[in-house]
C-alpha cells in the first residue's frame, strides 16, 4: 500500500511467501492508522482482498460490539484525537512518530452504538459533499444560488415613497 486515501491503489506488490509470513493480515472493518510522520490519518479496509502494508502504518481492528470502525476513525481524525496522539508522539525523532505501544493508550468518550450509528451517518454525509466533487459541487451551487437570491431579494426590497 503506497497511498492512505487508496489502499486498494498500489503499482507495489510483495511475494506470496513474504504475504503469508504476516501474523496479523488485514480484514474487512480494520483501520490502519499513520504512525509515522503524518500521524493519525486513517484509512477503513472495506473488503477481504489481500493487502500488505508498511511499518508506517498501524492496524487497528476495533471490537465492532463496542466501538464502529469508521466512528474510530472519525474520532482519530478529530482535534481531540489529534491531541492525544500528539501528546504520545516522539516530537523529537525525525520523523515524528507514536510508537506502537502508546495506541492503546488513546482515550476517547464511546457513546453506545446507536449514537455511533447516527453521527457515522451524518459525518459520512458530510464526507461526500466534502470530497466528492460531483456531489458536493452540484450542492454548493445550489446553495450559493439560494444566498445570491436570498440577498437580491433583501436588495431590491427597500421602502418605496409614493
Amino acid at each position: 500500500m503506497q497511498n492512505i486515501k487508496n489502499i486498494y491503489g498500489t503499482d507495489k506488490f510483495i511475494s506470496i511467501e513474504a504475504f503469508e509470513e504476516y501474523k496479523v493480515k488485514p480484514e474487512k472493518n480494520d483501520l490502519f492508522m499513520t504512525r509515522i510522520g503524518d500521524i493519525g490519518t486513517c484509512a477503513l479496509v472495506e473488503n477481504n482482498k489481500d493487502l500488505a502494508y508498511y511499518v508506517t502504518l498501524t492496524l487497528l481492528r476495533p471490537n465492532q460490539n463496542i466501538i464502529l470502525s469508521k466512528f474510530l476513525k472519525y474520532m482519530i481524525e478529530s482535534n481531540h484525537g489529534k491531541k492525544e496522539l500528539d501528546k504520545r508522539t516522539l516530537h523529537m525523532a525525525n520523523p515524528i512518530k507514536i510508537n506502537l505501544g502508546e495506541i492503546p493508550k488513546l482515550r476517547f468518550c464511546i457513546p453506545s452504538l446507536s449514537v455511533q450509528e447516527y453521527i457515522v451517518s451524518i459525518l459520512d454525509k458530510f464526507d461526500v459533499l466534502v470530497n466528492d466533487i460531483s456531489k458536493g459541487l452540484p450542492k454548493e451551487i445550489e446553495l450559493r444560488q439560494k444566498q445570491y437570491e436570498y440577498y437580491r431579494e433583501k436588495l431590491l426590497n427597500f421602502p418605496r415613497n409614493n
